[in-house]
């Protein structure tokens, strides 16, 4: 019995990032071993394990990623990915929604859905990006942690990402990096493709788009965004306009907080009966 494992410092991120790398060193141990006893015989003054071991740690700290020659025939490559990922600190989980970041989606190529596993395989037809984790687990009849732990998995496979739930009560605004949307005329084509509401209809104009995304401001609910700039006028879904934002980075939803404040802190602030609202940009 060998083991191999990963001693790391303290960090912000996820160390399950490492886990398809620790998986896939184990994979090549097994094949080693069963090639050319690489563990269990090795020959006088063998330092194959030591080298082994040693590689990998210098490429993943150095550079993510590591390409040797372990033996006459066996080529080791391991690469740390760090897949696209929103950050949604400030709510559960369960309250997110799931979408796809590729085409074809994997519940349209077999190849590829009957690889994955019996959960994968039951959740994925309900990742339309309106969905949430908890209405999928319950559409399902799965528990929501074990929904939770395969979403995991697939984030960090790069297949999905995580975004907040869409509503029309919700306040959005536009980013510094809507700068370089508005420069960048390949992404607006991709969005006015990706927007569209009837696939039938002609799609909006770029200037359209444009125009609806500078409409977005701090305290503003989309709901009354909605009713100023009817955007299903252009053809637009509002929810995909929202979505493909917040997938760029130039659209960012603007977090809502009730706080309790001493009476002299609340000078400017609109008050509730249940406390003041504090608006957060992030």
């Amino acid at each position: 019995m060998w083991n191999l494992c990963f001693a790391l410092e303290k960090f912000e991120g996820d160390e399950r990032i490492l886990e398809p790398v620790l998986q896939k060193i184990a994979d090549y141990l097994v094949v080693l071993e069963a090639e050319c006893d690489f563990l269990s015989s090795p020959l006088p003054n063998d330092t194959g394990a030591i080298n082994f071991v040693k590689e990998i740690y210098l490429g993943l700290s150095q550079y993510g990623e590591c390409n040797f020659l372990a033996s006459s025939r066996q080529i080791v490559a391991l690469k740390v990915s760090l897949p696209y990922h929103l950050e949604m600190k400030s709510l559960p989980m369960s309250l997110l929604v799931p979408a796809f970041t590729r085409v074809p989606l994997p519940t349209s190529t077999p190849d590829v859905f009957k690889k994955m596993d019996m959960v994968s395989q039951k959740i994925t037809p309900y990742m339309n990006g309106v969905f949430t984790i908890r209405e999928i687990a319950n559409r399902v009849k799965i528990d929501a942690e074990i929904v939770e732990r395969c979403v995991r998995q697939l984030i960090y496979c790069g297949t999905i990402i995580l975004l907040p739930q869409f509503l029309y009560s919700n306040c959005y605004y536009t980013t510094e990096k809507f700068k370089i949307f508005i420069k960048a005329i390949s992404t607006q084509k991709e969005c006015c493709e990706f927007v569209k509401r009837k696939s039938c209809l002609p799609g909006p104009e770029a200037r359209d788009i444009l125009r609806l995304y500078g409409g977005l401001r701090p305290g503003w609910k989309l709901s009354n965004w909605h009713a100023r700039f009817n955007p299903r006028r252009q053809n637009v879904d509002e929810r995909k306009l929202i979505q493909f934002g917040i997938y760029y980075g130039f659209v960012r939803k603007q977090e809502i907080y009730p706080v309790t404040l001493k009476p002299e802190e609340t000078n400017g602030l609109k008050s509730y009966p249940w406390g003041t609202v504090v608006y957060i940009l992030g």
